[in-house]
């Protein structure tokens, strides 16, 4: 069994206010958890208006499948119109 944990550092510029940010967060972590069907949720940076960082967690038996899985997951994000991702790190435990 291998686990596949991705930390992505996000940077919302038109948040204004820490409900603002979270609805543009929330709406993300709903759409990558019906899409992909992973853990998922803000893990810091949470009373940061125009910063988040989210946690991603996978189970699979082959490590090709959890890279794959991950990579489509980043170009998921970066392809929200609301929201730049500032750095992200991938491991495989």
């Amino acid at each position: 069994m291998l686990i596949g944990i991705a930390r992505i550092e996000i940077y919302i510029p038109m948040a204004t206010s820490l409900k603002e940010k979270r609805r543009v967060i929330k709406g993300l972590i709903d759409k990558a958890r019906n899409k992909f069907n992973i853990a998922i949720a803000e893990v810091d940076n949470n009373d940061l208006w125009k910063n988040a960082t989210i946690g991603i967690v996978t189970i699979s038996n082959e490590r090709a499948y959890i890279d794959k899985l991950l990579s489509r997951i980043i170009n998921f994000i970066e392809r929200f119109d609301r929201m730049e991702i500032i750095n992200y790190s991938i491991e495989v435990i």
